[in-house]
């Protein structure tokens, strides 16, 4: 079984890991650019899918 933190990364972690704000990602998320999986309550993002992102909106 793989660990959460390894192959997902929660909002608040993706916002620390770009030194944003959480206010941004989760504008991002209202605005449909970044769609985490939702287990819950929770939201996650995949590695694939903040690789994605990256590649779309700012490359």
């Amino acid at each position: 079984m793989a660990k959460i933190s390894e192959e997902y990364y929660t909002p608040k972690e993706l916002a620390d890991l770009w030194k944003m704000s959480i206010g941004f990602i989760r504008k991002e998320i209202r605005e449909g650019r970044l769609t985490p999986e939702k287990y819950g309550k929770c939201l996650r993002f995949t590695k694939e899918q903040v690789i994605a992102y990256i590649e779309k909106f700012c490359i």
